[in-house]
């Protein structure tokens, strides 16, 4: 009987050491704190994944900012400390956020729009707006029905004001 592997590796299926060594190797890469064979595409549910193997999520919680800029693909590194909107997957409008399983993401249009409010605050995330935009195909016409739906939120007329610098 043969056996197969999960999907994400940790040191609870192999040690560390030998991680590293197929890591060195090229066979795995890493995914945040896990390794992933390098036949498996690296696509956001994997690093969605990732966080939830981790155990920081909380319940109803929403990756957001630059954690989901992460999932999406617009950040290379994970970031050392999770951003999350506790308490808000019911509360989320449904266009605002991806379920990936137990996992939910805001979605990249408010993913940019987040990063928008939050932009002259901390260095990158204009620049992770603008590259997640380009990877995922957000128009300006999303981003701003993103705005509408959280135009009560601190910083909105900021992000808008934003907009014409990353899209």
């Amino acid at each position: 009987m043969t056996t197969t592997l999960p999907h994400l590796l940790s040191p609870a299926d192999l040690p560390a050491a030998e991680l590293q060594a197929l890591a060195l190797d090229g066979d795995v890469y890493r995914i945040d704190e896990l390794f992933c064979s390098v036949a498996e595409f690296d696509v956001p549910w994997r690093r969605a994944a990732a966080v939830h193997e981790r155990g920081v999520l909380e319940s109803g919680a929403v990756l957001a900012r630059l954690s989901a800029a992460w999932v999406w693909g617009a950040v290379d590194g994970a970031p050392a400390l999770d951003e999350m909107a506790r308490g808000s997957r019911d509360r989320l409008d449904e266009l605002d956020r991806v379920d990936f399983g137990s996992v939910a993401v805001t979605a990249p249009a408010r993913t940019v729009v987040d990063l928008l409010r939050e932009g002259g605050s901390r260095s990158g995330t204009l620049r992770a707006a603008g590259r997640l935009a380009r990877l995922h195909r957000v128009d300006r016409a999303a981003c701003e029905a993103a705005l509408a739906r959280c135009a009560h939120l601190p910083n909105a007329r900021v992000a808008a004001s934003r907009l014409a610098a990353v899209l």
